[in-house]
């Protein structure tokens, strides 16, 4: 097992603005800034809004028009481009506590600019392999990647140019129409409706989305499409990633990360289902007999949780940083992050969920409030994981057969019942 300085904890991430650092870094003491630990720090953030007036053109003919027109209103967006309501400040506060004192803030803006720096070195020269296994890698991404280099440092982590051949992407698009653009069609409409990015209908957004799906479903005819993919493609898209290089990202994810997970009977993730069971055996056993005498197994939620890397979980503050991770450290973060929500769900599972429904209920719709990031970060230093228990388990798992104990009509019945 890692003890805790192995590993990186999960912290609040900063942002790349003024504005932003304001909002979300907790000023460190005054030490190295590589030897502190970050506390979950907070503030409020600065609603934007913004004036839109544009006119949806009409120019696909894969996609439904029936909503576009003019466009002539004022949108009010939060720290990371979702919108909210200017009138309650609850909407655009973050899950913290305080922000760090104006007089510091030139400071915190010294370390962020620093840390950039930081990061545009090692892009600019070091070996991928070397930089995973650094300590000094792992200390920075726990203090978070600015989000002024984040899409850039994904791309690096997961190594997607190794994957890129030149033209294929547009070659991709250029092909015939497939049967499952209807279902692409009829889901970028429910990714990401609260968020700027893709808010208007056949927008830049949405197109971009659209069309990134579309080329994967040609470059991956054996998964296709699969719900969960939309919500990682608006994901990397809203990190400044062009479509192309979002594209190519994904196929890097889903092939070194997510392998098995889109599959039509979702293969690898039944795997990662008997494995997470027996870790929250492992981790919480009072807790997983009640899951269990309830009838509740972990793919039942985790399916959710994991398929679209805790995008419509956690608060998008944590959210990132748990991306971060996972492009540093691998699939076992999905583990921790999902040990470590049950971590901070567990009293009120044990005491105020009495029926299979209830449980299922709250697992899927858990309030931000349970979830601030304090408490995931706390949470997430009590579990420790090394990559090759998770791989011990699942090659138990395999030899055992669960990856064959499902089928594509098991897929329908889990989306027809909300769970995926």
């Amino acid at each position: 097992m890692l003890t805790p300085s192995d590993d990186v904890n999960m912290v609040e991430i900063q942002g790349s603005s003024e504005r932003h650092i304001r909002e979300t870094i907790t000023v460190p003491p005054n030490n190295d800034e590589d030897g502190y630990s970050m506390r979950s720090g907070s503030a409020t953030s600065l609603p934007r809004t913004i004036s839109r007036s544009s006119a949806l053109e009409d120019d696909s003919d894969d996609m439904d028009h029936s909503n576009a027109g003019s466009v002539n209103q004022q949108l009010t967006v939060d720290n990371y481009g979702f919108l909210c309501d200017a009138s309650d400040s609850e909407s655009f506060v973050t899950l913290q506590d305080t922000g760090p004192p104006h007089s510091r803030l030139g400071r915190v803006l010294g370390l962020h600019k620093d840390r950039e720096a930081k990061w545009i070195e090692i892009l600019s020269g070091y070996n991928v392999d070397y930089v995973k296994h650094s300590t000094r890698i792992k200390r920075l991404v726990g203090y978070g990647i600015p989000d002024s280099l984040r899409g850039q440092v994904w791309q690096y982590l997961a190594d997607s140019h190794a994957y890129r051949q030149p033209g294929l992407y547009r070659e991709l698009l250029s092909k015939e129409r497939l049967e499952i653009y209807d279902v692409i069609e009829k889901d970028i409409q429910r990714c990401y409706p609260d968020h700027i990015m893709f808010y208007e209908a056949n927008g830049n957004g949405q197109t971009n989305l659209y069309e990134v799906l579309k080329a994967y479903a040609h470059y991956n005819p054996e998964v296709g499409y699969c719900q969960g993919m939309g919500r990682l493609v608006g994901m990397m898209l809203m990190q400044n990633i062009s479509p192309e290089d979002t594209f190519w990202l994904l196929v890097a994810t889903i092939d070194k990360y997510l392998s098995g997970y889109y599959t039509p009977t979702l293969s690898k993730l039944r795997i990662h289902a008997a494995v997470f069971d027996r870790l929250l055996l492992i981790h919480n056993p009072k807790l997983h007999r009640k899951l269990v005498s309830n009838d509740v197994v972990p793919l039942m939620y985790m399916t959710q949780w994991f398929l679209t890397v805790y995008t419509m979980t956690l608060p998008w503050s944590t959210v990132l940083h748990v991306w971060d991770l996972l492009f540093l450290r691998g699939v076992k973060v999905l583990f921790r992050t999902g040990l470590a929500i049950l971590d901070c769900c567990k009293d009120h599972l044990l005491n105020h969920c009495p029926s299979n429904t209830e449980i299922l209920s709250f697992l899927l719709h858990i309030p931000h409030e349970i979830l601030q990031p304090s408490a995931i970060l706390e949470a997430s230093k009590k579990i420790n994981l090394k990559s090759s228990e998770v791989e011990k388990l699942s090659k138990k798992a395999e030899e055992l057969g669960l990856a064959d104990k499902g089928s594509s009509r098991d897929t329908k019945k889990l989306r027809k019942k909300g769970l995926i």
